[in-house]
Formats: structure tokens, C-alpha cells, sequence
């Protein structure tokens, strides 16, 4: 009997220790044999965040739910789809930090674990990735082979992911540009792309409108390029998209700055900047980056004093912004310029010093997010080391620059490298290979002149008249013969600005219009199509100051009646429309010269001149007689089942000098009584002189 009780005593301990185990077990996520076959959740959650990031925009880090020690560990799971997903995540993030051989290490191993279970969606996204990895690597034709297979995965899906896609086709023409493809071969690329976002009417068509333009002027074909570039802003304006814009605008600027034309560029930047400041929100990421460009064309345009105030500006903006790892992208450009400043006013040591600091950012973690900044690296190395008077030193890095340039067709920047090179071989006094830039740098001039307009060609021409007049070197002493060859030359130029002056005017036009609507956009309210707040402040300066003061005047401010309470009932887009409804109304009764205006959510204002008070109160009758003409309904109101209007008048006899801000308060006290007499009703107060 004792027997037995110690063996149903053993057992029941067994038993509560057992059940004590698999509590733990759940209580504090203990990994157990039937959860190995199981998507950890974690992934499962990240999974379509990750599917649905663009690839044109900066990789975002892990969550906080998620870790890499996580992701190590699960590359043991027996479950192929945690090691799958596992890998991939990780060269991710190897991309988000620049390790790309490590990035293709994790992607050649997730692309192991690829069968026909996986979705088009992940399969297309871990090619582009072990694409971008091999492209990172300058392993060109391994990575033409992995983007084969997006390409591939794109012609036969017709889902919701078909923008995702088109951006992988945008990222890799990015990446191909510093490669050494030829600027035709991206013309291609980029209208393949074009074709593919208009068949899936692509939201950001504005986009492959720019990138597209960008190409056929990279190409030479800058007529084509430009209005390609016009027809990206004319869109971007249409989506109201006030940071695109104002990037398109900034890249017209710098087609001029390399065009030579930098007085117009820098009128073009500071017409952004202007744009930039009356927008309602902020972006000093992008007012930084315009600051830098209009600082390059008031350096080029010879004017330091003022390219030095831009710079200081410039660094203010970039303190503005607020991601830390943007601003730590942008500060390594900015030393960069600060180098060439320095080098500019003859600081050689401060020049030398900031430029090795933004060479060894952009080789590090924070390299500068700007086109061909290696190239602009070496060109500024060469003229800090030309400051110096080290010669040798100044000829090894322009050479770089100038192998870059040749190579990647960066043909806009072959002339600027040829001068360079010619300065530092005339001051080692090798004038044979001075010579040998010189005409070079002449000979792409000459070339340019077709394409650009008759501001820069006088430029060159006047360049290459100081060259030969102050004697740089003997062999710059051309021949009778040489003379008759650029008088010809120079009629042949005179007959081809004669044919392009045209296209080029039509192109100033064309921008002057958009600038000009820019103008309009931003003192039209987006809602009602009449003027804003903005609008009317303005006006009110004209109204209330001769020769219309001199007139009898009147004022109106009307307020829509319990409108908050609409708004809760029936709801904002209800709202939105007896806002336009009422907004249309009112400007259909007044008069063609009368000013109306929203001056704020529900309320409007009217300005009216040369008018009687009899008239002033006989327009806001009709204007609540077509109120309620609209009988739209409105159940919460206290006064009247639909929608009505309390209406404040103000009346001014001729001559009245008063300030504005005390008609407008006049004017809100007429609105207030009419509200206080039970609202839809009109109330006049003629102003007492």
C-alpha cells in the first residue's frame, strides 16, 4: 500500500512539473517543436510593409519589433519561408547601410529558397534587390542578369503592385546613369519606362516627364529635354504638388548655370525661392538644396561677395532640417561648396582641410545624394591644389575628373574640365598640352552654340577674344588663314542663332507662363476656385488707397449659419460642398468688378467700389435670396430647415481715409449683430466719418 501511494506521489509531481513547464512554455514565448514551422510573427507583420516600399525612396530602418539578432537566428529554422524571408530582410538593411557585398550574400541565399509558392510581388522585389547590390558593386552584367527577372515578372503582372514595379525600372535607370552607359542607351531606357507608367496610368506621371527630359538633354537634344521638362512642371501643378515643382523649377536653373547662362539662372533660383517662402509648409531640405545651386551661379557669375552670403544661408536651412540622417547626407555636399569658397577667396589650408572632410564622408556612412558628386570632388581637389601652386597634384585630380566625364558622357562639364586642365599645364609651362586643352575646350564651345542661346555664345566668343588678346601663350597667334576661318565661323554661327532664337524664346515664354500661373495658384483658394486670404489682404492695400478710396465703398463679410454643426451631421465632404455651393453663388450675383474672396473656413467677404448703400444692401438680399434658392438642407440648423447666411455691411462715403484693419473690425461687429439678431439676416452699418 505504501508502495503504491509513493509511486501515485512521484507521479503527481512529475505531472506538476511538467504542466509548470508548458505555463513558462506560453507565458514567456519559449519556442517549442510545433511553432517551428510557423511564420514568426514579426515577419508576418513586416512582410507587406516591406513589399510596399518605393524603390526611389531612402530605405527606412527595422522596426522596433524587429531586430537583427532576430533575423540571425531564424536563418537556422527549419521553416524555408522564415529563412527566406530572413535572408532578404537582412540585405535590406545591408543595402540601407551600404554593405552590398553583404547585401548580395543574403540575397543569392533568399533566392535559393525561392519556389513556385512565393508571390510575383516578393520574388520581383529580392531580384531588384540582388540587382542593386551587384550594380552597387560595379558587377554590371551580373546585375543586367538578376533585373532580367523583374522585367521578366513585370510582363506577365497586372495587380496592385504595378507602381512598386515601375519604380524598381526608375531606381535602376538612376543606377545605370553612373555606369558607363551611353546617354542615348538612358534615352531609350527612360522611354521604355514612359511607355510602361502610361499603360498602367501611373499616379506620378510628372515624374517619368522629368526623368525622361533629363535624358534627351544629357543627350544633347535640349529642345526636347526642356519641353519634356515644362510638360513634368505643368502636371506636377495640376497634383498641387508644391516640393515637386519647385524641384523641377530648380533643375530649369541649373540647365541654364550649365548652359553658361548665369545671370538667368540665377534669377530662375531665386524665383523657387520665392515660390518656396509662400508656401504654407516649410521645407528647408529643399531650400537648402536650391541655396547651393544659386550659390554655383552667382561663384560662376563672378560674384563672391554674394555667393558667400548664399552659402551662410544655405547653412542656417540645413540646420532646419529635421531628419538627422538627411541633414548628415547634406552637410557633406556643404563642406564640399565651403571648400570651393575658400578656395575662391585664396584660404588654400581651410579649402584643403574641408574638402578631404567631404571626401571622407562620402566614401564613409554619409555620402553626399548629389549626381556625379565624385566627379565634383576631383575638380575642386584640382583647383585647391592649383591655389597651392601644386601643380602635379592639381593635374592628377582634373585628369580623374576628366576620365569620369569622358566615360559617363557628362559632356555639359567637358569644357569646364578642359579650362582646367589647360590653367595647370600653362603654369608647368608644357604649352604644347596647354594648346591641346585650349582648343579642345574651344571646339566644344564652338559645338554648344547650336543648342544654346545668344547670351552664352557671346560669352564664349568674348572668352576666347580675352585669350588671344592678353597672349597666354605664343601659339595662340593664329594665321591669316586661321582668321578667315572664324570670321566664317562666326557667320555660320550668326545664321544658326538666327534659326534657334526662336525656339529658345518660345521656351522663356513658356516658363514665364507657368511661373505666372505659379503666381495665380498661390492667391486662389484650392477649395471654391475664388480668391483666398492672401489675395484679398492684398487687394484691400488697392481698394482702400486712391483713386478707389476717393469712391463710395462697401464691405461685406458673410458667415454660412451653424455651419461647425453641419459640418458634425452631415459630414466634411458635405461641408466642402455647401462651402463651393454657397462660394458660386455668391460670386454669381455680384458684379464683374466686385471682389469676392474666402476669407476663412465658412466665412467669405466682398469688396465693392463706386456703389450706394441702397445698392450694397440690395446685392446682399440677392445673395441671400440665392442662398436659399439652393435649398440645401440642413437639420441642425436652429433657425431654418436648410442652409442660410448672417451677412455684415459696412458702407463707406467717398473720401474716407481710414485704416484698413478698422473698416475690416467695423465691418465683423455688422456680422456679429446680425448673428446676435437671430442669424440669416442682413446688417448694415454705415461708417460715421
Amino acid at each position: 500500500m505504501n508502495f503504491i501511494k509513493k509511486a501515485i506521489s512521484i507521479f503527481s509531481a512529475v505531472f506538476l512539473i511538467l504542466l509548470t513547464l508548458y505555463v513558462l512554455s506560453d507565458e514567456y514565448g519559449v519556442e517549442s517543436t510545433r511553432n517551428e514551422n510557423a511564420l514568426p510573427t514579426s515577419l508576418e507583420r513586416y512582410l507587406p510593409i516591406l513589399l510596399q516600399h518605393r524603390a526611389t525612396e531612402a530605405i527606412q530602418e527595422l522596426p522596433t519589433y524587429l531586430s537583427e539578432p532576430d533575423l540571425q537566428a531564424w536563418l537556422a529554422s527549419s521553416h524555408r519561408e522564415t529563412r527566406l524571408l530572413s535572408h532578404w530582410i537582412l540585405a535590406n538593411e545591408a543595402l540601407r547601410q551600404s554593405e552590398f557585398e553583404r547585401a548580395e550574400e543574403h540575397a543569392l541565399s533568399a533566392v535559393s529558397l525561392l519556389n513556385d509558392e512565393t508571390s510575383i510581388e516578393l520574388r520581383a522585389k529580392l531580384y531588384f534587390n540582388l540587382s542593386l547590390a551587384q550594380i552597387k558593386q560595379n558587377k554590371v552584367e551580373a546585375s543586367t542578369n538578376s533585373f532580367e527577372q523583374v522585367a521578366s515578372l513585370f510582363e506577365k503582372y497586372n495587380g496592385s503592385h504595378n507602381e512598386i514595379f515601375i519604380t524598381y525600372f526608375m531606381k535602376r535607370a538612376f543606377e545605370l546613369s553612373h555606369q558607363e552607359s551611353s546617354s542615348d542607351e538612358l534615352v531609350i531606357f527612360w522611354e521604355d519606362i514612359y511607355q510602361k507608367a502610361s499603360a498602367i496610368e501611373y499616379q506620378r506621371i510628372d515624374d517619368i516627364y522629368y526623368y525622361l527630359g533629363t535624358a534627351y538633354w544629357n543627350a544633347r537634344q535640349f529642345v526636347k529635354g526642356t519641353n519634356l521638362k515644362v510638360k513634368a512642371i505643368e502636371v506636377s501643378l495640376e497634383r498641387n504638388d508644391d516640393d515637386q515643382i519647385q524641384f523641377m523649377m530648380t533643375d530649369v536653373g541649373i540647365d541654364y548655370l550649365f548652359n553658361g547662362n548665369y545671370h538667368q539662372a540665377i534669377k530662375q533660383f531665386n524665383k523657387v525661392i520665392e515660390y518656396n517662402q509662400k508656401s504654407d509648409k516649410e521645407n528647408p531640405e529643399r531650400l537648402h538644396y536650391i541655396l547651393i545651386k544659386l550659390y554655383a551661379a552667382y561663384t560662376e557669375a563672378g560674384d563672391i561677395f554674394k555667393a558667400g552670403e548664399v552659402l551662410i544661408e544655405a547653412e542656417t536651412q540645413l540646420k532646419k532640417i529635421e531628419t538627422p540622417s538627411v541633414q548628415q547626407h547634406y552637410q557633406t555636399y556643404l563642406y564640399a561648396m565651403q571648400a570651393d569658397y575658400a578656395r575662391r577667396i585664396g584660404d588654400a589650408g581651410e579649402a584643403l582641410r574641408l574638402i578631404k572632410l567631404a571626401k571622407e564622408r562620402h566614401e564613409g556612412e554619409y555620402h553626399a545624394r548629389v549626381y556625379q558628386f565624385d566627379v565634383t570632388l576631383d575638380m575642386i581637389f584640382g583647383d585647391v591644389y592649383y591655389l597651392r601652386q601644386d601643380f602635379d597634384e592639381a593635374v592628377k585630380y582634373h585628369q580623374s575628373a576628366e576620365s569620369k566625364i569622358i566615360i559617363r558622357d557628362l559632356y555639359y562639364l567637358e569644357a569646364s574640365i578642359h579650362r582646367k586642365l589647360y590653367q595647370d599645364y600653362l603654369a608647368q609651362k608644357k604649352l604644347a598640352l596647354a594648346l591641346r586643352h585650349l582648343e579642345e575646350e574651344s571646339k566644344l564651345q564652338r559645338q554648344q552654340k547650336l543648342d544654346i542661346n545668344e547670351q552664352y555664345s557671346q560669352y564664349i566668343y568674348s572668352q576666347f577674344e580675352s585669350k588671344k588678346q592678353q597672349g597666354r601663350i605664343a601659339e595662340l597667334e593664329y594665321s591669316t588663314e586661321r582668321s578667315k576661318w572664324m570670321f566664317t565661323f562666326l557667320a555660320v554661327v550668326l545664321l544658326t542663332l538666327i534659326l534657334f532664337v526662336w525656339m529658345l524664346k518660345s521656351k522663356n515664354r513658356k516658363i514665364t507662363q507657368l511661373n505666372a500661373l505659379l503666381t495665380t495658384l498661390s492667391t486662389t483658394d484650392g477649395l471654391t476656385s475664388i480668391s483666398n486670404r492672401r489675395a484679398f489682404d492684398e487687394y484691400l492695400r488697392v481698394w482702400n488707397s486712391p483713386p478707389i478710396s476717393i469712391q463710395m465703398r462697401a464691405i461685406f463679410m458673410l458667415d454660412i449659419d451653424s455651419f461647425k454643426r453641419y459640418n458634425d451631421f452631415y459630414g466634411h465632404a458635405a461641408g466642402d460642398h455647401v462651402i463651393k455651393a454657397v462660394a458660386k453663388a455668391i460670386k454669381e450675383q455680384c458684379r464683374q468688378h466686385d471682389f469676392v474672396a474666402r476669407y476663412g473656413g465658412e466665412e467669405f467677404v466682398v469688396l465693392m467700389s463706386d456703389t450706394t448703400p441702397e445698392m450694397a444692401l440690395a446685392l446682399a438680399s440677392q445673395i441671400q435670396t440665392s442662398i436659399d434658392a439652393l435649398n440645401m438642407p440642413h437639420a441642425k440648423s436652429a433657425i431654418s430647415h436648410k442652409v442660410t447666411l448672417s451677412i455684415g455691411v459696412l458702407t463707406c462715403p467717398k473720401g474716407v481715409d481710414s485704416d484698413a484693419h478698422e473698416l475690416m473690425k467695423l465691418t465683423d461687429s455688422a456680422l456679429y449683430q446680425a448673428k446676435s439678431q437671430g442669424r440669416n439676416q442682413i446688417c448694415h452699418i454705415p461708417y460715421d466719418v
